[in-house]
């Protein structure tokens, strides 16, 4: 739950700065944008024993990779306020962040489906920033920050949904 009060400011953010600096979207770019959006029903699985044990790994991997993300923000508003930071650089560890999010997603001992199923899409979310990362570092990709973020964004929105539906069912 935490990750989409985390998101949704940002994503707004990304759309409004978009609409601020850009002429009139079609209706095509905006029916694009609203496709990342849409997210796909959460499934349903069989509750296990192990259940509790998955959705406290997947919590602690959350706060985890939400600490070192904040951390490497901090430290890249201090560069940027410094005027030491290229937007080289910033790429980089930004790159650097995401591949910390699939090392930890990859270390993850889930024992479940619904685990696993949360994990992959997570890890599908954040392999697909790092090819688009690999892409605009090269210099083969001219998307903007704010395109490269919203990428994919839905899946990874419903990974969140879907483990938030699961916790909910052993909430009193």
């Amino acid at each position: 739950m935490r990750m989409l009060y985390l998101l949704a400011p940002m994503i707004l953010t990304g759309l409004i700065l978009a609409a601020c600096h850009e002429p009139v979207e079609t209706p095509k770019a905006q029916d694009s944008v609203m496709q990342q959006l849409i997210n796909a029903p959460v499934k349903t699985f069989a509750l296990t024993q192990y259940d509790q044990h998955d959705i406290s790994i997947l919590n602690d991997y959350d706060n985890r990779f939400n600490e070192m993300s904040d951390a490497t923000e901090d430290e890249l508003i201090a560069m940027r306020e410094a005027g030491t930071l290229s937007e080289d650089f910033a790429l980089l560890r930004k790159r650097d962040n995401i591949g910390s999010a699939l090392i930890m997603l990859k270390d993850l001992d889930l024992k479940t489906e619904q685990g696993r199923y949360i994990q992959g899409i997570m890890y599908e979310y954040w392999q697909q920033q790092d090819q688009l990362y690999a892409a605009r570092i090269t210099g083969s990709n001219t998307l903007r920050q704010q395109d490269i973020a919203m990428q994919g964004i839905g899946h990874f929105l419903h990974a969140h949904q879907q483990l938030e539906h699961w916790q909910a069912q052993y909430q009193p």
